[in-house]
């Protein structure tokens, strides 16, 4: 093929480009100018001195167009997260009927029964207002662009030929586009027409071209002429379809493939795994562990701290949850900023100091520099946006759409693999030798448009807009086109009772193909290479465990389970809280925190119904937060009227509460202990050391069991109270809240001495830290995943 220096190739993706100069790099030639089709329908156009909206703009001025129409028949609200989740609909709806040429009122021609005459008012009341608002601030948008442009003649004049290589079919203001081109430039058009994209056959019939048959055509647009017609070479290939049980097998079905085909002699540079739902490329990231894979949609950065220290700050201002309060600690995040200034202003006009604050705040966890730049764009584009426009936001708005903007950033896959994984679109025009396709299901392909949201297929039919029968033929035509030009084709699809294989396969697909369908394990080449190894490793540590600080519950930890006690104390990994629903130590938590409120504050001037009151109403607004706790609070309640009665037969006794939540730190045998001692009473000449339990199920060691021991609460609690009360009787209870009556730990000299040869045990310089024999104990465990148990 020669080329024109003066020559314009339109392709239609990025990806196409790369494969043209790689084919062509080692040719002795001068090669053309070359773009996208998006990139050059944008370059032959000018807009003026008008501005054209962005994303965030198109949103705001929407929400400002709509604010006074009720939309709940439309199935939205006015709200800025339902439009920005929403908007896309009314969007894609509008620019549909304008690219077509196409009005709302044609539309009302053809509801002859008015079955959707409200839904068509509402829509042209918000098409008229938003274009209204765009007029006022001088503004272009998808929408309005069929009646806005002008052609820059500068950019097409600098070309003697332009040739689009097409996929698809055009819209009709793309097509009246290319026929103003074509008057001043020479435009051909080449494009293949197969059973699945017969669209482009009446698109051509309206300047007089007569497609007869299928092949791939060269069209001279300019002269209204066909200057090329050729036959489809159908290359012949081998299909495989495999059927998988679970969707995450696929995995080992697409490794699987990728081996058979370069064991076959295909470059694995030749070789493309296709995701109909593109959201998948996150599972095969997870298990890429031989760096098979680059990914084509580049890698998100919405899991990258500074967005999660964004979104939790959010969180936290919007829609505050008991659990929140771990993200406070967790993203180092000041409860006075939070609450003092920037809770006051959420629903305030966003103010350019205070989002410089939280810009500088979070962008303090992200070191990278080609996620910075990124960044630094789209911060550029909201600043004009949010401060030298005459839109008016507030804080909360403003961080919904920041946090939405950079979720969509993604970084390229620069040290990817040799296999690229791609959506579909991506694949037009490519030449893959093997091609991998996965989730070929029916409710992943076809995949559905937004743009059916509002009318039936037929009234589209009726006024001539494209259906979903004509989106459907188009991605059919994608497939079609991707497998023809392959030498080896491998699917695979999900069968279980919600999906099976999509119809696509039966067009596409000879019948014998489809009955020589198998279901194979390929999940094992996921369990056999990660799950095993993961799961029976040891883990033996050089580590002095002395060293260590240790409280009653680190101790028991160590004690029953040292593999969970190095997951918890070592490596620090902590358990998220996904669920606002209560964890097993939060009802206690309320309960010492209820009992020492009221202790803290004069509580030997209370009467026995003040004291109840005081202490129920420092229960009920502990337990505020969280809903799910009202039932359970409300029995403790009545358990807690028999503690109160008790507390007051001690009181008369004169037995006296004067220390509560005492914490304490110092060495003992060598080792740091720590902890905090629920409270002391003085009896007479006695102290009393009490550990407050709400267990059900509250036991104390015996002369029988206490050699196998784990916990050494009281023991720590009367070693810290010697350091205080020196020369006198110490005596050590736990306090039953169930049950409202003191349990004394009766074999306590004995446990000292056995504390003794524990702590004696704990100066290491190795440490296996081996699973616990007991399983029992795995049950209810947070790390029983990563263990394997």
């Amino acid at each position: 093929m020669q080329f024109n220096k003066y020559q314009l190739i339109v392709f239609p993706t990025s990806r196409s480009i790369r494969e043209f100069i790689q084919e062509n790099k080692n040719t002795n030639q001068l090669l053309p100018k070359y773009c996208t089709i998006g990139d050059f329908f944008s370059n032959v156009i000018s807009i003026g001195s008008k501005h054209y909206c962005e994303d965030e703009l198109r949103i705001l001025y929407l929400k400002e167009a709509i604010e006074s129409i009720d939309l709940s028949s439309l199935g939205m609200n006015s709200s800025l997260n339902s439009l920005l989740k929403q908007s896309d609909y009314l969007f894609r709806f509008f620019a549909e009927l304008t690219h077509e040429n196409k009005t709302i009122q044609e539309l009302h021609q053809y509801d002859t029964y008015a079955f959707y005459q409200d839904h068509l008012d509402k829509l042209q009341l918000i098409f008229d207002r938003y274009t209204e608002v765009l007029r006022s601030n001088n503004g272009v948008d998808k929408i309005t662009l069929p009646f806005e442009y002008e052609l820059n003649t500068e950019y097409i004049s600098q070309f003697e030929q332009i040739e689009i290589l097409y996929e698809g079919y055009f819209s009709a203001y793309e097509f009246n586009l290319l026929k103003q081109i074509a008057s001043q430039v020479l435009v051909n058009i080449k494009f293949t027409l197969t059973a699945f994209n017969q669209k482009n056959k009446t698109i051509f019939n309206t300047i007089g071209i007569d497609l007869e048959k299928n092949g791939t055509y060269t069209i001279d647009l300019s002269n209204q002429k066909i200057i090329e017609d050729l036959q489809i070479v159908q290359n012949t290939k081998t299909v495989e379809i495999q059927r998988s049980n679970q969707r995450l097998s696929q995995i080992g079905f697409i490794k699987y493939q990728i081996v058979q085909m370069v064991q076959n002699g295909i470059d694995p540079d030749k070789i493309i795994v296709v995701l109909p739902d593109e959201s998948f490329y996150k599972h095969l990231q997870t298990f890429n562990e031989e760096r098979y894979f680059n990914f084509a949609m580049g890698n998100s950065i919405e899991n990258s701290l500074f967005i999660q220290t964004l979104e939790a700050l959010y969180k936290i201002l919007s829609d505050f949850e008991p659990y929140d309060s771990d993200k406070i600690e967790k993203y180092n995040l000041s409860s006075a900023w939070l609450f003092d200034t920037l809770l006051n202003q959420m629903n305030k006009n966003l103010q350019q100091d205070t989002f410089d604050q939280i810009i500088e705040f979070v962008m303090q966890y992200e070191t990278r520099s080609e996620v910075i730049q990124k960044v630094e764009i789209v911060l550029l584009k909201l600043k004009k946006l949010f401060f030298n426009s005459q839109i008016q936001v507030t804080l909360k708005e403003g961080l919904k759409i920041l946090i939405q903007r950079l979720k969509q950033i993604t970084i390229d896959d620069v040290m990817g693999g040799k296999i690229t994984v791609m959506g579909l679109l991506e694949t037009r025009l490519l030449k893959p030798q093997g091609v991998i396709v996965i989730d070929f299901n029916d409710h992943i392909i076809p995949k559905r448009s937004v743009k059916d949201k509002f009318i039936s297929t037929q009234i589209k039919q009726l006024v001539g807009l494209p259906t979903s029968k004509d989106r459907e033929d188009l991605q059919k035509y994608y497939y079609h086109r991707l497998f023809d030009n392959a030498q080896s084709v491998a699917i695979s699809f999900v069968e279980d009772e919600q999906s099976g294989l999509s119809r696509f396969a039966y067009e596409l697909f000879d019948s014998k193909i489809l009955h020589a369908i198998e279901t194979l394990p390929y999940e094992t080449i996921l369990t056999n290479n990660i799950l095993h190894t993961k799961s029976n490793d040891e883990i033996i540590k050089q580590i002095d465990l002395s060293a260590q600080e240790w409280s009653a519950t680190s101790l028991k930890t160590y004690l029953q389970c040292k593999r969970k006690y190095y997951y918890q104390y070592v490596m620090k990994i902590k358990e998220h809280y996904a669920s606002i629903k209560p964890q097993g130590f939060e009802l206690g938590d309320i309960l010492h925190k209820a009992l020492y409120s009221v202790y803290s504050n004069n509580y030997a001037l209370l009467t026995k119904e003040q004291f109840k009151e005081k202490l129920y109403g420092y229960i009920d607004a502990l337990s505020r937060k969280n809903p799910y706790l009202l039932l359970e609070i409300e029995i403790w309640k009545r358990k807690l009227d028999r503690f109160v009665e008790n507390e007051y037969k001690r009181f008369e006794a004169r037995i006296k509460p004067f220390e509560f939540e005492k914490d304490f730190k110092f060495i003992y045998n060598n080792i740091r202990i720590k902890g905090v001692i629920d409270r002391i009473d003085r009896n007479g000449d006695f102290v009393e050391v009490l550990d407050y339990k709400t267990s059900s199920s509250l036991k104390i060691d015996s002369a029988n069991n206490f050699h196998n021991s784990v916990d050494f609460q009281l023991e720590f609690y009367y070693l810290a109270a010697q350091q205080w009360f020196k020369n006198q009787t110490i005596n050590c209870f736990y306090y039953d809240l169930n049950k409202a009556v003191l349990k004394e730990e009766k074999m306590l000299d004995e446990k000292l001495l056995l504390l003794d040869e524990i702590f004696k045990e704990l100066h290491t310089q190795e440490v296996n830290f081996e699973k616990c024999e007991d399983k029992n104990i795995c049950e209810y465990c947070i790390y029983k995943v990563m263990c394997g148990r």
